[in-house]
């Protein structure tokens, strides 16, 4: 896919500026580095890409977000870096990419969003479901469509708690998401 290989060129592009500083700066200060400069780059739109990202494009942008753990941390070319991720208290590609389709569903179900985008989802209508806020899954005859965000957000959504989807407001709903999401590594 040819926005991952220009997204993967972009960030080390800006490693290779903030390479020459990574011995005077703190701990700290790459941190915000990372996050202002690099985790922009590799969010633009992965709502709308990452449903159907193959493994190969998934493994590049995630060595990405590995280069920014090394190069917070210190770590060489080869160190793991799992560890790392809980001591930064950063979630992985895909649970980040998780993330952020569900606070756009969230946006677009609670009125943020155009009529007609609300329209394109439906919630279950049984008199035992009613209730439980589940959304119906589309009806799907091709992978493609099926790997979409329009059906995959729909499978992430009806999987969370009920007490998470009922969230009153956009912050009460990350809060209890990113919560959710870190617990379930």
């Amino acid at each position: 896919m040819q926005h991952v290989i220009n997204v993967g060129k972009k960030v080390f592009r800006k490693f290779h500026s903030l390479n020459r500083l990574k011995r005077f700066l703190p701990l700290k200060t790459k941190k915000l580095l990372c996050t202002s400069l690099i985790f922009p780059t590799i969010d633009y739109c992965d709502v709308v890409y990452s449903p159907s990202l193959k493994v190969e494009s998934q493994q590049s942008l995630q060595r990405a977000q590995n280069a920014c753990v090394r190069y917070i941390c210190n770590l060489r070319k080869f160190d793991r870096v799992s560890e790392h991720y809980l001591g930064l208290d950063w979630m992985r590609l895909d649970t980040r990419q998780t993330l952020h389709m569900l606070l756009l569903l969230y946006n677009i179900l609670k009125s943020q969003g155009p009529q007609y985008f609300r329209e394109t989802w439906v919630y279950l209508q049984t008199r035992r479901l009613a209730s439980m806020s589940l959304l119906e899954i589309p009806r799907h005859r091709t992978r493609t469509y099926g790997d979409s965000y329009h059906v995959s957000v729909v499978r992430l959504w009806n999987s969370l708690n009920r007490d998470i989807r009922d969230s009153p407001t956009l912050g009460s709903f990350k809060i209890s998401l990113v919560k959710h999401l870190k617990q379930n590594r």
